[in-house]
C-alpha cells in the first residue's frame, strides 16, 4: 500500500485526505498551524453580495456575468 503525505490540513487538504483514505491508502496529513483550518481556510467561508441573490451555481448566472463585465 502506497503511503501518501498531504501538506496543509485546511478545508482542502482534509478532504483530500479523506478520499485518499477511503480509496485504501496510508495518508498522513502535515499541518505547521497548531490547529487545523488555521491560515487559507480560517474565516473564508463568506461572500458579501449586496443587493445580488443569484447563487454562483445557477445556469443562467454564466450569461448575466458576461453581460455584468460590460456594464458601467
Amino acid at each position: 500500500m502506497s503511503h501518501i503525505a498531504v501538506l496543509g490540513a485546511g478545508v482542502v487538504g482534509v478532504t483530500t485526505a479523506w478520499y485518499l483514505r477511503q480509496a485504501g491508502y496510508d495518508v498522513t496529513v502535515i499541518e505547521r498551524e497548531s490547529a487545523a483550518g488555521m491560515q487559507t481556510s480560517f474565516a473564508n467561508g463568506g461572500q458579501i453580495s449586496v443587493s445580488h441573490a443569484t447563487p454562483w451555481a445557477n445556469p443562467a448566472t454564466p450569461m448575466k456575468a458576461l453581460k455584468w463585465l460590460f456594464k458601467e
